[in-house]
């Protein structure tokens, strides 16, 4: 508030006049919480802009934060009526005051919360596979509630598969374990809560592939969790070889073995790296070595199927010439010679054959995408396939794994013919 005397001369009055200011104020808008940045203080960025208007003087006011109810006058920048507070700060709640005073003296204070959260996944290292065997079951029960009886059984502990625990700002950490066979169909959305996994003595030795996850023990509202909601601990997970034999002789079981093998080719040229998916009554993976494969020592008479999978280097093989070829192929003035190579112009995976596959392989030779939506770079189909209609391989929905039932015994071939999505004229690397 002003206040403007007016003096009396020559019998003229005087009277004051008051001028009214009002005070500064402070505008801050919403925020969310802020995130660790992963190193070994566990600190995190905050960054919250404001901005201050005042009514009186024309200087810039004076500024000051408090932290914690500590000074940080290193954390304020930016001009009048512009500013920032920012700097980083450990993980958790913390209490900010800002507090201006315009040439008035007069004063406005804003107190408000802020968070920093621990947003940085536990740092583990990880062995590659563990070998249990099996106990007696005295009496036998059911151990793992499956209604059969077990005369033998083992559990098997996630965190049998850590080695070491890194740095981790939100300890401490819990592991689970989970069949990766399970976890991809959907049967089994990992959570904290399953530790360890039960095997039985349903077959003299067990081979399969666990999926290990680490959690920590805070709450990240950024984090996307396995069943697909937003929010709860940061992970991290491993796959690794789970092994249990019968070494004390406990199961009850006369099984014979047999061999899987196969081989994928890419016109005649067998593909390197190929992830190869054993599942069914055993569960195992390979990478194929200049296209070939073999599970050894499969039980016979079981069920199982060979999934192959490969969605790497997306370019191989890509060109302009094969969009070329397809838009020759859509005003048919050329034919794409054979089932294969329609599938593989099929790039959006849509069935049909049309001018969005081409906009995809531009739109890949330009960098635009580094994914095909809703396909993987490669595709792969039983060589023993037989498309019933050769001009339209989507006649019916053709099969991309073998399936074996009541596996028969000698070596058992599933070989595939490899398709590289977006190669029309043959021109891939099948060693890339």
């Amino acid at each position: 508030m002003a206040v403007i005397a007016i003096a009396a001369f020559a019998g003229l009055s005087f009277r004051l006049m008051t001028l009214k200011t009002t005070s500064p104020h402070i505008a801050l808008p919403a925020f969310e919480p802020f995130c660790s940045t992963g190193d070994s203080l566990c600190l995190g960025f905050a960054d919250i802009p404001f901005s201050v208007s005042v009514d009186c003087g024309q200087e810039a006011p004076d500024l000051v934060a408090l932290v914690d109810g500590q000074p940080a006058p290193e954390a304020l920048g930016g001009a009048y009526p512009d500013y920032v507070f920012s700097g980083s700060f450990a993980v958790g709640m913390h209490e900010l005051v800002l507090q201006v005073t315009d040439s008035c003296g007069q004063t406005a204070a804003e107190t408000l919360s802020f968070e920093v959260v621990d947003c940085q996944a536990p740092g583990v290292g990880w062995v590659f596979g563990q070998s249990y065997w099996y106990y007696p079951v005295n009496p036998p029960h059911d151990v793992d509630g499956d209604g059969e009886l077990d005369y033998g059984a083992v559990e098997v502990q996630g965190e049998d598969f850590a080695m070491q625990i890194g740095m981790d700002c939100s300890p401490p950490v819990t592991y689970s374990i989970h069949i990766l066979t399970e976890v991809m169909d959907g049967t089994d959305i990992p959570s904290p809560d399953q530790s360890s996994i039960f095997v039985t003595c349903l077959e003299c030795s067990y081979n399969t592939i666990v999926r290990i996850y680490a959690w920590d023990s805070v709450y990240n509202p950024y984090s996307l969790q396995p069943d697909s909601t937003l929010g709860g601990p940061n992970f991290v997970f491993h796959d690794a070889q789970l092994f249990v034999y019968d070494l004390f002789s406990i199961c009850i079981c006369e099984i014979y073995f047999t061999n899987i093998s196969g081989t994928i080719e890419l016109d005649y040229e067998g593909v390197d790296s190929v992830q190869v998916i054993l599942s069914g009554d055993a569960n195992s993976m390979q990478l194929t070595e200049q296209g070939s494969f073999s599970f050894n020592n499969v039980a016979m008479g079981q069920d199982y199927t060979i999934t192959p999978y490969k969605n790497d280097n997306l370019k191989n093989g890509v060109s302009t010439f094969d969009a070329i070829l397809i838009n020759k192929h859509i005003l048919s003035v050329y034919t794409i010679p054979n089932p294969y190579k329609l599938i593989a112009a099929d790039v959006n995976k849509s069935k049909t054959i049309t001018v969005q596959d081409i906009i995809l392989i531009r739109k890949l030779i330009l960098n635009l995408i580094d994914t095909f939506p809703n396909n993987t770079s490669w595709r792969f189909v039983p060589k023993s396939y037989v498309f019933p209609v050769l001009t339209n391989p989507w006649f019916e929905d053709f099969p991309e794994q073998k399936v074996f039932t009541d596996l028969d015994g000698g070596t058992t071939n599933a070989d595939f013919v490899a398709i590289k999505i977006g190669d029309v004229n043959g021109s891939a690397n099948a060693n890339q």
